[in-house]
């Protein structure tokens, strides 16, 4: 995954829920890089231990906006303090986020053979990888590459997050949760069949496919959030 350190926070949960290796491309560009090695200093000493044992961390920042090496980033950290962090150097400096290149860096650092290339404020289902990994596991072996696109869903603000797809269901029905972007491009993540899905349960909440499809010309705005091996 991959963010400013504004948006770092969201790694507490995010290790905590996937609990595999995870790896973060941060953009820091001149005083950021301060603030974001300040920021992930604070996580590794004040977080989950699944941050220490699992998440690396990949800075990058523009050739043109170095950090400052002057400027010394050794703070004592205090778990009962928060961080008080200056305003950001992107926002400042009005620069565009290289979201691509952020996803690019965070993906070839990953050491794992499957990946899920996701934003930092989408947070995986409980069990997922280990669902997953036994679900391919079962498959027949193929040299098709493929991808294995995971529904998204939004959450009304301060809503406790689900843990389950039955959960998630009853959220859905009473307006708490929609599809991810619905009311921004709800094309982009309009999977076919979509609402069969949520009537879709398995009987030992294992994972598994519910549908095969391509990417074609009727499909061209669907922009799907996937796992898949780093080749793809």
């Amino acid at each position: 995954t991959q963010g400013t350190y504004e948006f770092l926070h969201h790694v507490n949960i995010l290790c905590s829920r996937w609990q595999a290796p995870i790896s973060v491309a941060v953009y820091a560009p001149g005083d950021d890089f301060i603030s974001a090695h300040l920021t992930i200093s604070y996580l590794r000493q004040c977080g989950p231990p699944c941050i220490v044992e699992n998440v690396t961390w990949h800075m990058i920042y523009d050739t043109d906006f170095p950090p400052e090496e002057r400027k010394s980033v050794v703070k004592p950290i205090n778990c009962s303090d928060s961080l008080n962090l200056s305003s950001s150097y992107k926002t400042k400096k009005g620069l565009l986020y290289p979201i691509n290149v952020a996803r690019n860096v965070a993906r070839l650092k990953a050491e794992t053979y499957y990946i899920f290339s996701s934003d930092i404020e989408l947070y995986p289902s409980i069990g997922i990888v280990t669902q997953f990994l036994d679900m391919v596991q079962k498959e027949e072996n193929s040299e098709t590459l493929r991808i294995y696109a995971v529904p998204v869903f939004e959450i009304k603000k301060k809503s406790e997050l689900p843990n389950v797809k039955s959960e998630l269901v009853e959220m859905m029905s009473k307006g708490q949760a929609v599809f991810f972007h619905k009311y921004i491009c709800d094309a982009c993540q309009r999977f076919p069949n979509r609402d069969a899905w949520l009537k879709n349960f398995s009987s030992n909440d294992s994972m598994g496919i519910f549908i095969v499809t391509k990417r074609n010309s009727s499909l061209s705005s669907w922009e799907p959030i996937y796992i898949s091996n780093n080749q793809v």
